[in-house]
């Protein structure tokens, strides 16, 4: 269900109306305890009152992370041989199953192994029929069994150095006109390509042409500074959003704690897991990470809606409503990033605060 958007210039509006029946006075700093705004109909049906209330208090760690590929899941594809790409059969995001032909590439090697081929091939029939004449003269007594043995073991050889060139032709997918497939080794999806039709391919070349990831798991890595990593456990619960979804929560536990620290940012790294079954979720998404250090505590707090929590020249504050009357009040949180905020100071059991156009009402009271 969409929900209407608030009409900003309308909640304006009807502030400035306010104001301007208000003998109120001009400040420069944040004017606290100040009720010169009146609580109407109209702004009561343009923003959302919520009541302090006493909450489990939760210890939060609010990060920024990164979702990536599940290194387990990943494979990345680099050509046998150089040579000229004749066809190219999958593209970036693409779905392909395990044994797909994702390119073709025309080799002189290939051509040299099918040359191999014709040769081993050739040796082989050669060797067949010596051993059969070997065989009957064997059999007519004009021929040793020695001599029998010697055309055996030409036989074995022959058959072994074209059985060789065979597997050699179905490890590398060799087929006719000195062409070989790149053929897919898992299912999964094409997240990373490095190839397109008529490129020439370098026999030295080190830079893989197509990489493919499942997807069905992703990892999700966030970075913890140094002050904070004695407050990270293994299996401690985590909470993970992204901008794509902003109505939907991720929910799952660090699965692992690196123990090097990167020497730029001096920061640690920790991994959660996620399935991802719809497929979500996409490498390289920004995600915002809610680490849970602790299980909530017997002891409770006053708590209110974050929606309520105003940040304001290194402070933070909320809109008090007592009667018809607003008022700024300074607050001292315990914790930010949850949907609901631990107050230390500031607010008592029951008071109201807005939520819902907080900061344009904050910002009216100081005009």
């Amino acid at each position: 269900m969409v929900k209407n958007k608030p009409n900003n210039k309308k909640i304006m509006l009807i502030v400035a109306l306010c104001l301007l029946n208000l003998n109120s006075c001009k400040e420069q700093n944040v004017n606290t305890e100040q009720t010169h705004l009146k609580l109407t109909d109209d702004i009561v049906n343009l923003i959302t009152i919520d009541t302090v209330r006493l909450i489990d208090a939760v210890n939060v760690l609010n990060l920024n992370g990164k979702v990536t590929f599940e290194s387990e899941n990943i494979v990345e594809i680099f050509p046998m041989f150089g040579g000229n790409v004749t066809e190219v059969h999958a593209e970036l995001g693409d779905y392909v199953k395990k044994g797909d032909i994702l390119a073709v590439i025309r080799s002189s090697e290939v051509a040299d192994f099918q040359k191999e081929e014709r040769e081993a091939q050739s040796n082989f029939l050669v060797a067949q029929r010596n051993f059969e004449a070997k065989r009957d003269m064997n059999k007519a007594g004009l021929m040793s069994d020695i001599e029998l043995q010697e055309a055996v073991a030409e036989l074995n050889n022959a058959k072994a150095q074209l059985d060789r060139i065979k597997e050699v032709f179905s490890i590398y997918n060799i087929r006719n006109n000195s062409e070989y497939a790149i053929k897919a080794p898992i299912s999964g999806f094409i997240v990373g390509k490095n190839i397109t039709r008529e490129m020439q391919l370098r026999d030295d070349r080190d830079l893989e042409i197509f990489t493919i990831s499942k997807l069905d798991d992703i990892w999700v890595l966030a970075s913890v500074y140094e002050r904070d990593i004695g407050r990270i456990k293994q299996n401690n619960r985590a909470e993970i959003f992204v901008p794509a979804y902003p109505d939907m929560k991720f929910e799952t536990t660090v699965d692992k704690i690196y123990n090097v620290l990167d020497p730029e940012s001096n920061t640690l790294t920790i991994r959660m897991k996620l399935r991802n079954d719809k497929y979500l979720l996409k490498p390289g998404m920004f995600a915002k990470v809610h680490i849970f250090c602790d299980d909530a505590t017997r002891e409770k707090f006053l708590s209110i809606n974050e929606m309520a929590l105003i940040f304001d020249k290194n402070k933070y504050f909320v809109v008090v409503v007592d009667g018809d009357n607003f008022a700024i009040r300074e607050v001292e949180p315990l914790n930010t990033g949850t949907t609901y905020i631990s107050i230390k100071k500031g607010l008592r059991i029951g008071e109201r605060v807005v939520t819902k156009n907080a900061l344009l009402i904050y910002n009216a009271l100081q005009a």
